[in-house]
Order: C-alpha cells, then structure tokens, then sequence
C-alpha cells in the first residue's frame, strides 16, 4: 500500500486534479478476503448439520476464488467468477463436479450500467438447458425498462416489461407491477431508509432501517449505477444491507434483521454478526473481513 507524507496529501488537497485523487489515501485499505459462516461461526466449528463455511477472495474489489464447504470441510460449491471489460460472468459448480449448475452473465454499458442479464441452468451432461432468452434493460431519462426474452423465439415477452422509475439523482424509487402491485423506495441521496410494497389489494408492507454512524471507506462506495445494478438483478433489501451504509437494523413486514458490527480504526467493517428476529433470535451468519 503507498504511503504519503503529510506534505504531499496537504499539497493534494489544494492543487491536485482528478487525475491525481486517484492515488490512493495513505490510510485506505484494500479489502482481500471475507469468511462467512451460515448460520454461525460455532455452529459450523460443531459441525452442525447444514452448517456452512464461504471463503472468499478479492483484487481491486472483485471477488477472484470462491468456495463453501459443508459442515465436514469439505467442498460444497465453487463459484467461477469470470470478468471482461464489460462482462462479469458467474459459474456455480457443487461438490467439486466439473459440470456446472447455473451461470449468470452481466453485460454493462460504458457507465458500467447493467444492460443485460441471462440466467442459464445446465443439464447433467454440460448442455444448456435454455439456450437464448435472458433480460435486457434500457435507460431513459425518468425511468429503467426491463425486457424479458422469450428462450424460444428471443423475441421479446410484452407481458412481463417492467417499468423501474428514477427519482432527480438517478436511483430507482418506484415500480409499477402487474395488477396494481408496486414498490415505492424513499431516499436520502444514497441512502435507502424505507421501502413500501403495496400488493394491489389494499395490503401494504414497509421496511425501515437504521445505521451506524461510522462511514464506509470512500473506496468501498458503490456509484448509483452500482446501486441500481443490485436493484435490478436482485432486491432492493440488498441495498438495505450492503449499499452505503452500515446497516444496523431492518425491520418491517415479515422482516426483523439486526447487524452487530465491529470496525477498524480507519473505518473498515472486520466483523459483522446477522440475526432475525421473528418469534425469538436465531443466528443467520457471520462474516469476517481481512484488508491489506
């Protein structure tokens, strides 16, 4: 890691250009490694069954190896993750056979926004099972169009287009489902404090959440692309949990989440406990993280 004298980063801070801000902070870290166990660290260490362990790696903040265990150590599933200018592509394989289960392919635009997305499962004997087909998205002004391609024909599949509206900054805060369902995200900037979900029907649920005041390492901040990417491929709870903030509390419909965490002297998350919470607290993992 580069280190600076306290001359030159006072020098950087009034005459540097954008250029040069990309040299990297004398206390930035580079996160290198993350071990979660699922549903606790003492579970797996007492081999209780169903218990699991993933150890991931890191290089300028993409995962490069990517492997779980069962309880007994041994290996349950790799996962390839595969990068390109504009495509990162993840391959799962379980218990270390040579033929993979399912692959997912993201293709970006050059605003490293997420233009397309293909899910493929494979067959026993390596073939795909659906070969075409996929998602694609296109960015407007006000809005994220999401297309679903039929397999068969790669025609598009009118029925299930998806419009995702965009508030002033970018972030999808409203979608509009079939049958009057929607989804309504409120923000401060980035930060994604409630969600409400209206099923068409009169039900609505909401999630709220709360945060640790510590904030995330500059070089750990995702763009709002990269926010919106996690929207669209996922869920928006995953921006709950891992987008800018340290999330401390989730809790909602059907949803009691608390975060215990620990930090590091430059800010750094290196430890973070998840428990649920509905008719008593059970442990839903923990996650070690190791920087450079």
């Amino acid at each position: 890691m580069k280190k600076f004298t306290l001359l030159f980063s006072v020098l950087c801070l009034v005459a540097c250009n954008s250029d040069d801000n990309n040299e990297t902070p004398s206390n930035e870290l580079s996160l290198i490694k993350t071990v979660t166990f699922t549903p606790s660290e003492a579970a797996y260490n007492n081999q209780t069954e169903g218990s699991r362990k993933n150890v991931k790696y890191y290089e300028n903040n993409h995962v490069v190896a990517d492997t779980t265990y069962y309880e007994n150590q041994t290996v349950y599933s790799i996962i390839n993750h595969q990068y390109t200018n504009n495509t990162y592509k993840t391959t799962v394989y379980f218990d270390q056979s040579t033929i993979p289960f399912s692959a997912t392919e993201r293709t970006y635009d050059n605003q490293n926004r997420l233009i397309q997305l293909k899910n493929t499962y494979f067959n026993p004997d390596g073939s795909e099972q659906t070969p075409g087909g996929g998602i694609i998205f296109t960015y407007t002004p006000q809005s994220i169009i999401r297309e679903s391609i039929d397999p068969d024909t790669n025609l598009v599949m009118p029925q299930y287009t998806i419009e995702n509206f965009t508030n002033s900054n970018g972030l999808i805060n409203y979608t509009p489902y079939n049958g009057g369902a929607s989804t309504s995200l409120e923000f401060d900037y980035d930060k994604l404090y409630q969600a409400i979900d209206n099923n068409g029907g009169g039900s609505i649920g909401t999630k709220a959440a709360t945060y640790y005041s510590q904030p995330v390492p500059v070089n750990q901040i995702k763009t709002i692309a990269e926010l919106n990417n996690i929207m669209l491929e996922s869920r928006y709870e995953e921006v709950f949990l891992y987008g800018n903030y340290y999330c401390m509390t989730l809790t909602g419909t059907n949803t009691n989440i608390s975060l215990e965490s620990t930090f590091n002297e430059s800010g750094y998350i290196t430890y973070s406990k998840q428990t649920e919470s509905f008719v008593e607290d059970y442990p839903a993992g923990e996650t070690y993280y190791y920087y450079n």
